[in-house]
């Protein structure tokens, strides 16, 4: 008796949960909404096949690597370096840019990441943003007007628990007491990828602490820039969470949607890098910089194969 109780209550939150994804035609309302809204300008000519992007000695490495089928890896060890070589990558891509991580906050490091990509996103470039639900920003305005930005920018939540952005404590503990298994599958992958060229892969998300800019907590972490044909294994490997049924676009996500579609939205403020940000980003696009931190330091392998589990922790399958 004991165990049908369980069964039947487990399939009762079953149910609750799946009723609460947005319905196919608050969806289609949505989707209507967003693409007439976004903005579509571009701030560079059409025909420009540089995307306007900022001249990269990092880039030009990661095609070499490819083109001689090269292997190459630079151990990140600081904070500062980490943060300056995501920006410069930013500025230099062409064609897109991938991230992946558990958190992104929107603290000072956080909103200068965002700036970045969306500057990127109006050069031309496609930017996929992709975050785990439970520790990133989840202020539903704020996410309808990174939304709204331009159509090159798009934010997807991994396994958003109710199909909010935002969980208020009660969440949490019905979460945990119903489908405890279903709420902890979290998304920790931390990558960034650009253009099949370089990429970026370790322990950091994006937030003041990970990039030694916290003056309260000191932590410690290393990233992996890898250089060459590994990019697109990563890329890939981007491409199985973002494709996946636990993964929903951010304005699919019932709190978020109920924003959109309530009415006008004010734009993005302008953005002003906080002051203890600029010797870093008076330095990020120097090449003889870049160079010396990030070049000159890469260790060539015989062998470089990038692994990450698959969504929803799947097996991957026989080859």
């Amino acid at each position: 008796m004991t165990h049908l109780r369980t069964a039947l209550l487990v399939l009762a939150w079953t149910l609750v949960l799946s009723a609460c994804s947005l319905a196919p035609s608050k969806v289609q309302e949505v989707d209507t909404r967003v693409a007439a809204s976004q903005d579509r300008s571009l701030d560079c000519a059409a025909g420009d096949a540089t995307r306007c992007s900022v001249p990269s000695p990092v880039l030009d490495f990661g095609e070499a690597a490819a083109r001689d089928g090269r292997q190459l890896l630079t151990l990140i060890e600081y904070g500062e370096d980490a943060l300056a070589l995501r920006v410069h990558l930013i500025r230099a891509a062409r064609e897109y840019i991938d991230v992946q991580n558990f958190i992104l906050r929107n603290d000072e490091t956080g909103e200068l990441f965002l700036n970045e990509l969306l500057n990127a996103a109006r050069r031309g470039v496609r930017v996929r943003l992709l975050l785990d639900q439970m520790f990133t920003f989840s202020d539903a305005t704020y996410l309808v007007l990174l939304t709204m930005e331009h159509a090159n920018f798009e934010i997807r939540f991994y396994n958003p628990s109710f199909q909010k952005a935002k969980m208020a404590k009660h969440d949490w503990i019905s979460a945990v007491a119903c489908c405890f298994r279903r709420f902890n599958q979290r998304m920790h992958n931390k990558l960034m990828v650009v253009d099949d060229r370089v990429g970026i892969v370790g322990g950091r998300n994006i937030a003041d602490r990970y990039f030694d800019y916290d003056t309260n907590y000191e932590f410690k972490d290393r990233d992996v820039a890898v250089f060459g044909a590994t990019a697109v294994e990563m890329r890939e490997s981007f491409d199985w969470f973002w494709e996946s049924p636990k993964t929903v676009p951010v304005q699919h996500l019932r709190d978020v949607a109920k924003e959109l579609l309530n009415g006008q939205h004010e734009e993005l403020p302008d953005f002003e890098p906080a002051s203890r940000l600029l010797p870093l980003l008076k330095r990020v696009d120097d090449a003889d910089d870049l160079g010396a931190r990030f070049i000159e330091p890469a260790l060539e392998v015989e062998r470089l194969e990038y692994f990450s589990d698959r969504p929803r922790k799947e097996a991957f399958p026989d080859d």
